[in-house]
């Protein structure tokens, strides 16, 4: 796979945005447009912009695309596959994962999605062209969006309609193969219509992005052009110095390893020359053993020679027989010590890789406590405000940047979260940014915690960070619940969650829940009964969960009563396991 720069400084909307001042839109085309809810359609309907068509192929994904857009004056909305403009034969082919149906056959991107395959596969006999969807809009089509795999497939042959276009925003994979879908041959086909690719957008697969190509009108600088760059170089600066701060800790690291390589190596050799002294003591005292063996044995001779009397012999054979006995109790005790110095050299070589293996996680625990710690120290510095503590028990960095991205692109009208700490701080903090706020005077973020301790510590950052009006914390004890899967421990939280559901009550809702409680060890599947807790809001609004830990079997069965409970009752729903440091199970109610 050939090496391309993703920079992405700014979100998709911005990045629309600036497009929108120096190119506006008169008209647009998404192909691909999934149930609606995608950057792309979200932006255009919060610019109002129109006339808009959007294409979708998928079945299931244009049911939810009638029910998430309102057919605005001048929006079209059609169901049809896009094919190439030629006569080659088209599959469209079902995949596990519905966001990439196409077609595209799952198993070319096994190198992605390993463990991608197709459901179904059927004829496209009725496939629509990218010459159709312009003839059918109408020639004031200047912004195109393609959202789908493989985009030179449909690209190829429609030269003449990219000639009409002033941007497009086009999903590619950064890996050569298959072509059709690779950013370098989309690359070539835009560039030989006059377009020229300004950015790579990544998703969060780090081989697939969008590219952003817009119309190459020779000297055109605009005001926007140039606080790009600046922003670029500043980006640049940044990368600079975090790749120095990087290379800085792989050379702490690397020494670490070879301190801790040459202390092994050194207790080897002073236990090579302890074991080295204990085998010549032995032997000396073997040595010594013979050669009192030997002189004994010559007095006896000598002491036989001269007596004649039979008292004196006896004498002389017990005195024999003693000195055997003690010989043998000096062999005893050498046999015993060198057993007893092996055993110990055994034991020692045991604990070797244990204690090298603690050492190794120790001082690499407490280099990652210092990247977080500069790190914090940066955003202070920067901003006056930084937020510590990602490693360990807190969530990790990756899903706290999956929670903002969430929050700023569905704007929730309400956030639950069952177990506080970091995460609770870090949505506030983004509610507060992005000025989220309640038309009503409940809070944004209802938060459960049965420790008390965490719930002061929590309750302290919030006040801290004037944050606390945001977030209701809520110290509910752990108490006994059953239903006819089992016996369990669960928040204390019904009363709450009713009174939010009263608060909600109304037209429809979108609602983020996030299950990071109660602890595993609480019982077995600890997290299940909040899909029960909350199954009357399920029923009638649209829950996006978070999973957290979802690397843990225990956390996967719970999700699976979850979705055993939904099917009873009639809840739809898409699932995704996305994988990150603890891994974690993000779901899609919709009733």
């Amino acid at each position: 796979m050939k090496s391309l720069n993703l920079e992405n400084q700014f979100p998709a909307s911005t990045w629309l945005d600036v497009l929108n001042t120096e190119y506006p839109v008169t008209g647009a085309i998404v192909i691909g447009a999934g149930t609606g809810q995608g950057p792309w359609v979200e932006w255009l309907a919060q610019r109002e912009i129109r006339p808009i068509w959007l294409w979708e192929g998928e079945e299931k994904q244009f049911q939810h695309l009638q029910k998430n857009v309102s057919l605005n004056n001048g929006w079209h909305l059609h169901k049809g596959i896009v094919v190439s403009d030629d006569e080659v034969s088209s599959h469209f082919y079902q995949a596990s994962n519905p966001w990439e149906s196409g077609l595209l056959e799952p198993t070319q991107l096994k190198s992605v999605w390993p463990n991608l395959y197709s459901t179904y596969t059927e004829p496209v006999n009725d496939g629509v062209t990218l010459k159709d969807l312009f003839q059918a809009s109408s020639s004031a089509v200047n912004w195109l969006v393609i959202d789908c795999l493989p985009a030179a497939l449909l690209l190829k042959n429609a030269k003449n309609e990219i000639d009409q276009l002033d941007m497009a925003v086009v999903r590619v994979l950064l890996q050569d193969e298959p072509v059709s879908a690779s950013v370098a041959q989309v690359d070539l086909i835009m560039q030989g219509a006059g377009m020229r690719r300004l950015q790579l957008l990544p998703e969060r697969h780090p081989s697939l992005a969008y590219a952003i190509y817009v119309r190459d009108h020779a000297g055109k600088r605009s005001a926007q052009d140039h606080e790009i760059k600046q922003l670029n170089l500043q980006l640049l600066h940044t990368k600079n110095e975090m790749k120095s701060l990087t290379e800085e800790y792989a050379l702490k690291l690397a020494s670490i390893k070879s301190q801790i390589q040459q202390q092994e190596i050194q207790q080897l050799k002073e236990e090579c020359a302890k074991q080295t002294l204990t085998l010549s003591k032995i032997e000396t005292l073997n040595e010594t053993a013979r050669n009192k063996q030997q002189s004994s044995i010559e007095q006896i001779i000598a002491s036989l020679e001269k007596l004649n009397h039979q008292n004196d012999i006896n004498d002389l054979i017990s005195k024999i027989i003693s000195e055997q006995e003690k010989q043998y109790q000096l062999v005893e005790k050498v046999q015993a010590a060198i057993g007893e110095q092996s055993r110990q050299q055994e034991q020692r070589h045991k604990e070797w890789p244990n204690v090298l293996k603690r050492e190794l996680i120790n001082r690499l625990g407490n280099t990652v406590r210092q990247i977080e710690s500069f790190i914090t120290i940066q955003s202070y510095l920067t901003t006056g405000e930084g937020i510590a503590g990602f490693h360990g028990w807190p969530i990790s960095a990756d899903i706290g940047l999956f929670l903002l991205e969430k929050i700023k692109e569905q704007q929730y009208d309400a956030i639950i979260e069952f177990g506080s700490g970091t995460s609770t701080l870090l949505m506030a903090k983004a509610l507060k940014a992005l000025n989220i706020n309640n038309s009503n005077d409940s809070k944004r973020i209802i938060t459960f915690e049965h420790h008390e301790d965490y719930f002061l510590r929590t309750q302290r950052q919030l006040s801290i960070h004037n944050v606390d009006n945001l977030v209701e914390l809520c110290l509910t004890p752990i108490k006994e619940w059953s239903d006819t899967t089992g016996d369990y421990f669960y928040y204390d939280c019904a009363a709450n969650i009713k009174q939010l559901a009263q608060v909600l009550h109304g037209e429809k809702k979108k609602i983020l829940v996030l299950v990071d409680g109660p602890p595993g060890d609480t019982c077995a599947h600890a997290r299940y009964p909040v899909a029960t807790f909350l199954i009357d809001l399920t029923k009638q609004h649209e829950i996006h969960w978070v999973l957290d830990d979802a690397y843990r079997p225990e956390e996967m069965e719970s999700a699976k009563l979850w979705i055993d409970l939904w099917n009873q009752n009639g809840i739809s729903f898409v699932d995704e396991f996305i994988k990150n440091e603890k891994g974690m199970f993000y779901l899609i109610t919709n009733s």
